[in-house]
């Protein structure tokens, strides 16, 4: 049998060839990706960690009694703002302390007669002139003990403690009718410019850190306050609470007043700081082999780098490896890529 290809059958053979060679290209296995340029950026290593704020003990002042009584009446409550000479509490003075004083006055009374009596019997050669000294010497006893009970407030019914400075009350360590003894601590003082703040750092981190470093510190409810300070401290011990190991900042003083004590704060604890070629975290992948990146080039062709990463910061890894500024690092999509797959950029 003879095929006679006619005009319009030779036309649509020919249409029909072509459809399948376009078909063809178009089957060529392309995805979709996003990239970034790769760019060298200065990358800062932090630890981020929280803490309270508290008094420094250096600037802290412990109100004591000066002799024992009851605590008759309390001024103030924990926090609450003093200023310098306020008075704090009132303590009634002790029998004890009142029969100190009148013994103390007895005590004068009877060495300035006694004196007297030595003069006396001095003039009348009875006596020697270091019978006279020894009765001088017990008069200037008799007077100081007395002066030492009425610094002590002893010769009154009732005695007034007062703040040292302008400050916050840190601690009230009696109730009203406590009795207490000589020199029992009844209330700290703090001033308002001695603030720490301790944080707890993980110990594995302890040895990256020593004093000096810088620290931001902000609070956890005002986190747009920065406080720029170092570390002071770190402690060799980890709280058995939490593990954690204290590292101690200052507040500077200029800044104190914006804070108040036992408030939460967060610190920023500045390990390292160096300029990096560095790419979002999303653009580095894993496998047996490490971490891997993938760029592409001028015809549209994705190429897997193995990398070394470094710093990480605000979301970018420091990077080492076989690529340079101005490559297009796949950031999108790079699941799906293997070495050579044509890809297609998506904005």
């Amino acid at each position: 049998m003879k095929f006679v290809f006619s005009p319009s059958l030779t036309g649509l053979f020919v249409a029909l060839c072509l459809f399948g060679q376009v078909a063809r290209a178009d089957d060529v296995v392309s995805a979709k990706v996003k990239t970034v340029t790769l760019q060298v950026r200065t990358l800062t290593e932090t630890i981020d960690t929280y803490g309270r704020v508290v008094p420094d003990p250096d600037s802290q002042s412990n109100i004591a009694v000066v002799h024992a009584g009851t605590i008759e009446k309390l001024m103030v409550r924990p926090g609450e703002q003093v200023s310098a000479g306020q008075a704090l509490i009132q303590l009634a003075t002790s029998p004890a302390s009142r029969m100190d004083y009148q013994q103390a006055e007895a005590n004068l009374k009877y060495a300035k007669a006694e004196l007297a009596r030595k003069q006396s019997l001095f003039s009348q050669h009875l006596v020697t002139q270091g019978d006279v000294a020894s009765a001088q010497k017990d008069l200037k006893s008799a007077e100081a003990a007395l002066q030492a009970q009425r610094r002590l407030g002893a010769d009154t019914p009732t005695s007034i403690l007062r703040s040292p400075f302008d400050g916050v009350v840190s601690k009230v360590a009696v109730s009203q009718g406590d009795r207490v003894q000589q020199d029992t601590t009844v209330v700290q003082v703090a001033r308002r410019e001695g603030m720490l703040v301790p944080l707890g750092v993980e110990q594995e981190d302890v040895s990256r850190l020593k004093p000096g470093q810088t620290v931001v510190l902000e609070p956890v409810f005002n986190p747009d306050l920065k406080i720029d300070s170092r570390i002071g401290q770190i402690h060799a011990m980890a709280d058995p609470a939490t593990g954690l190991v204290d590292v101690i900042v200052p507040v500077p003083a200029a800044q104190a007043a914006a804070l108040i004590f036992n408030e939460m704060m967060r610190g920023h604890i500045t390990l390292q700081q160096a300029n990096s070629l560095a790419v979002p975290a999303s653009a580095i992948l894993d496998d047996r082999k490490g971490h891997y990146l993938f760029t592409v080039d001028h015809q549209g062709i994705a190429h897997k780098h193995y990398i070394q990463t470094g710093i990480q910061s605000d979301g970018y890894v420091g990077i080492t490896g076989a690529v340079h500024a101005g490559d297009s690092v796949v950031i999108t999509g790079n699941y799906e890529l293997t070495d050579g797959m044509h890809v297609r950029e998506v904005h």
